[in-house]
């Protein structure tokens, strides 16, 4: 069987009913990790775990459409939202998954356990631990961009040390060196 590019699976039709959906577009509008919005994290782990999968011969087409609908909430986590975020909101992404989209064994759980081990199941299918570890890899990236660009947004000069004249680098020069230099005092 021929790899496909990403490029092309984006035309499936089961991925390509995700991607054009008015939801799934919504999502463009709630930031996630740093400054990348959640259609823009769930698209990145989408493209590896379709990469991952395929490398691997397992269903590649149920493991992207998994991981695209993942995070799907409509909920920004960070100021609204259910208490412990992290260990609720797979089950609400399945539930308006469940709702817009028909979804088989494979999706259901790699959106349902992709936060294991937070959450205490872990997932049953080998395309749906891809997701759990494609999301952790994603998320990584995305939070160390946001602190490589904090870090350059605020970073503070360091201040010059006093420089020192001529003469008195001389005179240290040959206190160090310990030669016999004279330094005139006029100069």
């Amino acid at each position: 069987m021929k790899a496909r590019k990403w490029s092309t699976i984006q035309n499936h039709p089961a991925i390509a009913m995700v991607l054009e959906s008015e939801e799934f577009q919504r999502l463009d509008g709630y930031a996630h990790h740093g400054s990348v919005t959640r259609k823009e994290h769930c698209l990145q782990v989408a493209r590896l775990t379709y990469f991952m999968a395929r490398g691997r011969g397992l269903d590649a087409v149920s493991a992207a459409r998994g991981a695209l609908l993942h995070d799907f909430f409509f909920y920004d986590w960070r100021i609204d939202g259910p208490r412990l975020h992290g260990f609720r909101h797979p089950a609400i992404a399945r539930k308006n998954a469940r709702e817009r989209f028909a979804l088989n064994a494979i999706e259901e759980d790699a959106i349902l356990r992709h936060m294991w081990p937070l959450t205490p199941v872990p997932p049953r299918f080998a395309e749906s631990a891809l997701v759990c570890v494609a999301d952790k890899l994603v998320a990584l990236h995305d939070y160390s961009r946001a602190l490589r660009a904090m870090r350059q947004r605020f970073r503070v000069r360091r201040q010059r040390p006093f420089r020192r004249t001529r003469r008195a680098r001389a005179v240290a020069w040959a206190k160090r060196v310990g030669s016999s230099l004279q330094v005139s005092a006029g100069r």
